[in-house]
């Protein structure tokens, strides 16, 4: 069975393909790898890098924390289903080389793309990170693999969201309420300079 969330990441990658622009290579130097919860702050919270499921299995249990659940029943929080690592730096870092690389999270996969967007009139928006990646520019041109990756996370995260009433705040080391952080990070995400692309 196909997975739906990657046959979506799929299509928006071959709309995408004939872009032209600086081609964006990775030089790995460690620097996204560093920097990981001041990244994934939004506001005044702080998070770590986002893990599906199956990929907080990657590193040891003692660095991971929830992310996103449905509800709190008391203090227990009820539904987790997605995680974060709470490291600033990826314990899989190992002289600017990512040790697992082949299989690194999706999170990973799609970065330095910060966000991808399908505007109304089927536009795609990207949101590229020119602030901590030193290869990026607002104009690069994004391997398929990339763009699918980050199409991928939007239609995972689509689907969160629509589930998600708390997320863990790792400054705080509380739940706090998802829609606070959903309406934060789209005032901020609307103040940003974001290169649209229409296919």
């Amino acid at each position: 069975m196909v997975n739906k969330h990657r046959a979506f990441g799929e299509s928006i990658a071959k709309r995408m393909a004939a872009d032209d622009g600086p081609l964006f290579q990775c030089r790995q130097c460690g620097k996204c790898c560093s920097s990981l919860r001041s990244s994934a702050s939004i506001g005044p919270y702080e998070f770590g890098l986002a893990l599906l499921p199956f990929e907080k299995n990657l590193f040891p249990s003692e660095d991971i924390s929830p992310y996103e659940a449905m509800r709190l029943k008391g203090t227990k929080p009820r539904g987790i289903f997605s995680y974060q690592l709470k490291k600033e730096i990826c314990p899989k870092l190992n002289n600017s080389n990512c040790t697992i690389y082949t299989s690194r999270p999706l999170a990973c996969r799609k970065y330095p793309i910060n966000y991808l967007m399908v505007t109304e009139k089927g536009g795609i928006r990207i949101s590229v990170d020119t602030v901590s990646c030193p290869e990026a520019q607002p104009n690069n041109t994004f391997p398929a693999e990339m763009i699918a990756a980050a199409a991928e996370d939007l239609s995972r995260s689509n689907s969160a969201w629509s589930k998600a009433g708390i997320m863990y705040d790792l400054k705080s080391e509380s739940w706090v309420p998802a829609k606070k952080v959903r309406d934060l990070q789209q005032t901020l995400l609307d103040r940003l300079s974001i290169t649209e692309q229409r296919k």
